[in-house]
């Protein structure tokens, strides 16, 4: 008998386990709770046997085996992995898709998850760093919406005219003017600065000598 099998046969006598009715629910509740198109299944992973979702790798949710009230804080981030991550912070009123508070390799961020994500693989939903400044345990859906707005427009530069936006890149926080992006220091934030306080950082950023390149070595 193949794997496959093994994990079909297991799907159907174990899911009054694996996936209980949810409260004023009737039947199994095996529809994804992060992508809410997928449907959950026994999986089988290098680091053993976790409940994963159809709609993978579009839709990465997974959790560990055990009841939805037992488990219903517990993510794995890929296999193995375990944390609190993907987290649901809430729904976005304009698109209906979920909004996410993730963990990568660079750190936390937030992501809108639009419902139609599995339809348009080649859209990448839309991401945005966490600022450092704030803290991921505490950190609400309200906050999330204001960070999905960034990059935003701060207003003109009194002297140039031209527009200085203020958003959120690997570096950190930073505004960007002409072209030319400067970062932000720690007491600002990015979500309220005014356009005095970012005018005044652009004009100290200008004086500040730039560092010259070191001459290339020439080939002997």
């Amino acid at each position: 008998m193949r794997v496959s099998d093994v994990l079909t046969l297991l799907n159907e006598k174990l899911k009054h386990h694996l996936f209980p009715p949810l409260p004023n629910q009737e039947g199994e509740s095996q529809q994804c709770p992060l992508c809410t198109l997928g449907k959950l299944s026994l999986k089988l992973g290098k680091f053993g046997a976790f409940i994963g979702c159809s709609e993978y790798p579009t839709c990465r949710f997974t959790r560990q085996i055990g009841t939805l009230e037992e488990k219903e804080d517990s993510f794995q981030i890929g296999e193995g992995e375990t944390g609190d991550y993907p987290k649901i912070l809430g729904t976005d009123p304009l698109t209906q898709g979920n909004v996410t508070l993730r963990k990568g390799p660079y750190g936390f961020y937030i992501q809108l998850d639009l419902p139609d994500a599995s339809k348009e693989k080649s859209k990448k939903p839309k991401r945005v760093a966490l600022p450092k400044s704030a803290s991921p345990e505490t950190f609400t859906f309200d906050e999330a919406q204001s960070l999905l707005c960034l990059p935003r427009d701060i207003g003109e530069h009194p002297e140039t005219k031209e527009m200085i936006s203020a958003g959120i890149g690997r570096f950190g926080p930073y505004l960007k003017h002409q072209g030319t992006f400067t970062s932000l220091k720690k007491e600002d934030d990015v979500l309220t600065i005014g356009l005095n306080r970012a005018v005044t950082l652009l004009a100290e950023a200008a004086l500040k000598p730039k560092k010259e390149r070191p001459p290339l070595r020439k080939k002997k």
